[in-house]
């Protein structure tokens, strides 16, 4: 009853080539997505009885829109060793946070957070 694959498409269409503008209209664009969906399948939630896939459906819409409220979400990026994960990073957040060198440098799990409070920004290690 919905397309996971409208919400994707609009998600790829989004290149990173965009300007602040179309990036909002695309971000407003889902946003629509999102707030006209969750109404409609809590609608349906009393046929859960029936259809315990609108309970997930709904539970999963919800975290999709707390998670574009909040401009917060997780990016996995997995490689191959020394094949320039953190070089790539790097470069997406314009400075070098993360170590690279020419050996292996963050062989675990980095997370990666903003805070808009620390603008020059800062790298913590647990």
């Amino acid at each position: 009853f919905f397309s996971v694959a409208a919400l994707q498409h609009m998600v790829e269409a989004a290149a990173p080539s965009l300007s602040k503008a179309e990036y909002n209209a695309y971000y407003n664009k889902i946003g629509k997505f999102l707030q006209d969906w969750i109404p409609i399948i809590g609608a349906e939630k009393p046929q859960a009885d029936t259809n315990p896939f609108l309970l997930e459906a709904e539970r999963g819409f919800n975290i999709v829109a707390h998670k574009h409220q909040t401009k917060c979400f997780n990016v996995a990026l997995v490689a191959l060793c020394k094949s320039g994960k953190s070089t790539f990073l790097n470069a997406m957040m314009g400075r070098d946070f993360l170590p690279s060198h020419n050996v292996p440098e963050t062989a675990c799990i980095v997370r990666v957070k903003h805070n808009p409070h620390c603008a020059q920004g800062r790298l913590f290690l647990n």
